[in-house]
């Protein structure tokens, strides 16, 4: 019932044209296969196999189609998930019927979209994430910098830093007065201890810890 509802909708549609229907993914995958449509609304949860492993196989062997998954689910593990595997559009079914044909308008026209029930969520974790890692001390040092810290932490010698990374123990020296005057440290084992609170090093028990001597 729910198909022939959206058959109904999108037949009105002006440059719109239902080509086929299937009742789980395998068939969903065949009739792709066979049809190659530019548009293919996958449901999330079908028998047999799921719309998520459909539209990877879909996105793999027919390139050419553009999927839209059409779910009742709105988390936003669900939908990263869903475009992880190569959906282009992601629309929520209780959204309005105009939410879905500008779905596949700007889809065809090859745009992504989302619906504003499951775009909200998507941003504020992102921006969650975003201010995480900014309040990070480590994104103030360059990778080189974080490269020599990790060692320094781990309690390797200039000379073997040095070995390691293929640069002058002068070079090594250099990086470690610079990373420790960004991160306000005087010694190694502060960088020790803020490495492993950072997680860029870990220790698998205080038993077998060691800390670097000044």
């Amino acid at each position: 019932m729910f198909r022939q509802a959206m058959n109904m909708v999108l037949s009105r549609e002006r440059q719109v044209s239902v080509v086929g229907e299937a009742a789980n993914g395998r068939e969903a995958v065949s009739a792709v296969l066979a049809l190659r449509p530019d548009i293919c609304l996958m449901d999330v949860a079908m028998p047999k196999m799921n719309g998520i492993e459909a539209t990877g196989q879909i996105r793999a062997e027919a390139p050419g189609t553009q999927v839209i998954m059409l779910s009742q689910y709105s988390a936003p593990e669900q939908v990263m998930e869903a475009l992880q595997a190569g959906a282009r559009g992601y629309v929520v079914k209780d959204a309005a019927i105009d939410e879905l044909v500008q779905a596949v308008r700007a889809v065809h026209r090859g745009h992504p979209f989302l619906s504003a029930a499951v775009l909200d969520p998507i941003i504020q974790g992102y921006l969650a994430w975003s201010r995480q890692v900014s309040a990070s001390p480590l994104r103030r040092l360059t990778p080189r910098e974080q490269q020599v810290m990790k060692f320094i932490a781990q309690g390797s010698s200039t000379q073997e830093i040095a070995k390691v990374l293929g640069i002058s123990p002068r070079t090594v020296e250099t990086h470690r007065h610079s990373l420790m005057k960004k991160l306000g440290l005087h010694n190694a084992a502060e960088v020790a201890l803020l490495a492993v609170k950072q997680g860029l090093v870990q220790v698998s028990g205080l038993s077998g810890t060691t800390v670097p001597a000044t």
